[in-house]
C-alpha cells in the first residue's frame, strides 16, 4: 500500500518575490546571492534589516509580487507552511486569497522539520537548503525549489516550477533545470 502524501508549500521564494521585493524596498539592484546567509545580507542591506525594516511593515507583506502563478500548482497540497512575522499572519492570509492560491491552512513556523512531524507532512517544497538538509535526514521529503535569483546549489533534486512536482522522481534532470520565460 502508498503511504498517502502530505504535501505542504514554503511562500516566501517560492510562491512570492520576497527576495527581490526585499532589494526593491532597500532601492538595491536584484543580483543571484546566496539569501539565506546572514552576512550576505546584512552586508548589503545593513544590520537588522529584517527585524527593524522589514518584518514590522505591513505594506511590504501585503505587496509581495507572486513568483509561482497559482495555475502552476497543478497537484493537491494540504498547507503552507512558512516563516514570517506572526503579527502578518492576517496579512500573509490576504495576500493569498488576494492572488488566488488555493485555500489550504497556513501555518507559521520557525521549524518546519517539527511543524512537518507535528502535521504529519512527508513532503515540503522550500527554497532553503538547510531546511531540505533537515527534512532529507529525518525522512520526510524535501523538494529544493531554485528561484531564478537563488545564488547558492541546490540540494539533491529540485525544481524550478511548482508544476513540475508531480513528476518528482520521474522526471529527466535536465527538466528540471529549466524555467519558463516569465
Amino acid at each position: 500500500m502508498t503511504e498517502m502524501k502530505i504535501i505542504a508549500l514554503d511562500i516566501d521564494d517560492v510562491l512570492c518575490r520576497f527576495t527581490p521585493h526585499v532589494h526593491k524596498y532597500f532601492n538595491k539592484e536584484l543580483e543571484k546571492l546566496d539569501y539565506w546567509c546572514p552576512i550576505v545580507m546584512n552586508g548589503k542591506f545593513g544590520e537588522g534589516w529584517f527585524l527593524g525594516h522589514i518584518a514590522p511593515d505591513e505594506e511590504f507583506w501585503a505587496t509581495v509580487p507572486v513568483l509561482s502563478l497559482p495555475e502552476e500548482i497543478d497537484f493537491e497540497f494540504d498547507y503552507y507552511i512558512s516563516s514570517f512575522p506572526r503579527e502578518m499572519y492576517d496579512v500573509r492570509m490576504k495576500w493569498l486569497k488576494e492572488n488566488k492560491f488555493p485555500d489550504k491552512p497556513l501555518i507559521c513556523s520557525s521549524n518546519k522539520l517539527e511543524t512537518c512531524k507535528e502535521l504529519g507532512v512527508n513532503v515540503l517544497v522550500d527554497d532553503k537548503a538547510e531546511t531540505i538538509h533537515h527534512l532529507l535526514k529525518n525522512d520526510i521529503l524535501g523538494i529544493h525549489f531554485i528561484n531564478e535569483y537563488a545564488g547558492f546549489k541546490p540540494v539533491g533534486d529540485f525544481i524550478t516550477n511548482l508544476n513540475q512536482v508531480k513528476y518528482r522522481g520521474r522526471r529527466p534532470r535536465a527538466a528540471a533545470r529549466s524555467r519558463p520565460a516569465r
